[in-house]
């Protein structure tokens, strides 16, 4: 066999098999995308939920059900119930409606400057990256909100394709959508708008034109928000709860150093941040010569990083927001590394070890969850055994669906159920309405000027429309033995006209005498 012949053998063998290697690794991604349906909520999820539920029923955010978050992050909670009812796997459902057009978005914005194959791989590496945030962090609005800006910024990635009217007004309605979840998120904002300033060719005319369309998308989604919830009687409400709420008493409960320093490393000790940092850096130095794209990525991961700051609480789901500029970067450092290597040189086997070792990390997580799933399916495991493996802290949701059950078991539709503590979960599966609008304990138990209309509210609500049940759970503060006693007047009421029913782990369901 001559030189050449072998050379042609070895390119027919090695075309496909990144194309069997890629097809393979979707594979595994859509088996655990499956098997997300079956995951459970989380304390953070029964609350959204709740508040969905409310919306869903015609009711209003705030008004009807107290969160802080913004009112886009209990639609797809709504829609959720409205497409599919009172289920755990319909946000899931949801979630990956969502997150598949952002993943394409990235795909094609990797592949348009590499590669269809690094564009495929980067998207997946995306993909894995959030669902390695495990049950617990997945199905958030933060998560939404990273898929939402990828959906909006990507198209400012490719040359001269972000120069449109329409590129800007849809970023600018994504990015409204983004601020309706927190408002600080309107910050990503100014990623188009840098990217603006970037692009040549166009004069002060339509740049002027341009940023007037992408601020009409958030100004639009903003004032039908505002002039519905004024229709319908709920805008103090949201006022008073979403923005001087969190912004009086949630937000200056800061971490502290400690918390900085667990929460910053905490994220950049993660495999994928540290083995991609090196050709994040790299991917940004090859295209500083592109100003647009240079320009949208370093604002994109500016404003992302700030954003995180911003918020000073480090959870896990807060850094979601950086992970697709960033592994954007790295794939284009990766092409700039390896393009014009040839095959089998060093720059490519660093280059595919590092992508390899990624991999291997963000789905490690995937991977364990797609084996519980398996065991249970396959009839291995019980549901509550299967329910038993999902915990944290002292949250167990094999409790909080036990508890929903026997409540729902002893109940009628119409008879009330009140939760305090962090279990809304117990109070959506069971289908029983709250007298109240308190979907959790923490505006009734953190000290804060309003602690104690929202206490005189809640006992008002609980005496004239006394639940058929009271649930104890798990406090927002953790400590179940010390928060409860200060609130004495619910004390007063537990003894005096309920009595303790059932326990389940942490819950202690009561019964109206």
């Amino acid at each position: 066999m001559t030189g050449l012949q072998a050379q042609r053998l070895k390119q027919a063998f090695t075309a496909p098999l990144e194309a069997i290697a890629l097809a393979g690794a979707w594979s595994f991604a859509l088996v655990y995308a499956m098997s997300s349906l079956w995951m459970p909520y989380f304390w953070d999820h029964g609350i959204l939920a709740a508040v969905g539920d409310a919306i869903a029923r015609g009711g209003l955010p705030y008004r009807d059900a107290w969160d802080l978050k913004g009112p886009f992050a209990f639609v797809p909670f709504a829609l959720s119930q409205l497409v599919f009812g009172k289920v755990m796997w319909g946000i899931r459902v949801v979630e990956l409606l969502i997150l598949a057009p952002a993943l394409y978005a990235v795909f094609r914005a990797v592949a348009a400057r590499t590669t269809p194959y690094l564009g495929a791989w980067t998207s997946l590496l995306l993909y894995l990256w959030f669902a390695s945030g495990s049950w617990i962090f997945t199905a958030q609005p933060d998560l939404w909100v990273a898929a939402a800006c990828a959906l909006a910024l990507c198209p400012f990635l490719k040359s001269g394709a972000g120069a449109s009217a329409r590129t800007f007004f849809s970023a600018g309605a994504l990015i409204g959508c983004a601020g309706l979840v927190k408002p600080s998120y309107l910050a990503f904002g100014l990623v188009p708008l840098a990217t603006l300033a970037a692009l040549a060719g166009i004069s002060v005319a339509q740049r002027i034109r341009f940023a007037a369309w992408l601020a009409l998308g958030p100004a639009l989604l903003v004032i039908l928000v505002l002039a519905y919830l004024t229709v319908r009687g709920g805008l103090h409400d949201a006022i008073e709860v979403h923005l001087l709420y969190t912004s009086r008493v949630y937000l200056k409960m800061l971490s502290g150093s400690n918390g900085l320093v667990n929460g910053v490393s905490a994220f950049f000790l993660q495999w994928p941040v540290l083995l991609l940092l090196p050709f994040a850096a790299l991917g940004l130095w090859a295209h500083r010569g592109d100003r647009p794209l240079f320009v949208a990525l370093v604002a994109w991961l500016g404003v992302a990083v700030a954003l995180v700051f911003l918020q000073w609480k480090f959870y896990i789901y807060h850094w979601y927001i950086i992970y697709p500029p960033y592994v954007m970067a790295a794939a284009l450092g990766i092409w700039a590394l390896s393009a014009a290597a040839p095959k089998l040189s060093h720059e490519r086997i660093v280059a595919l070890g590092t992508g390899l070792l990624c991999l291997a990390y963000v789905a490690a997580s995937p991977a364990h969850n797609v084996v519980r799933w398996t065991m249970y399916v396959a009839g291995i495991d019980s549901a509550d055994t299967f329910y038993g493996r999902y915990q944290f802290y002292a949250y167990h949701v094999r409790d909080e669906v036990a508890a929903a059950a026997y409540i729902a078991a002893h109940t009628t539709p119409d008879q009330g159920l009140f939760v305090w503590g962090n279990d809304a979960t117990v109070s959506y599966l069971s289908g029983r309405p709250n007298p109240t609008r308190f979907t959790f304990d923490l505006p009734l138990s953190l000290d804060s000027p309003y602690r104690p209309q929202y206490r005189a509210e809640a006992m008002r609500a609980l005496s004239e429309n006394p639940p058929a049940y009271v649930v104890v759970g798990l406090p927002w503060s953790g400590n179940k033995a010390k928060t409860l006693p200060e609130f004495p007047e619910f004390v007063a009421l537990l003894n005096e006209r309920y009595v303790l029913d059932r326990s389940f782990g942490i819950l202690d369901v009561y019964r109206h005498k």
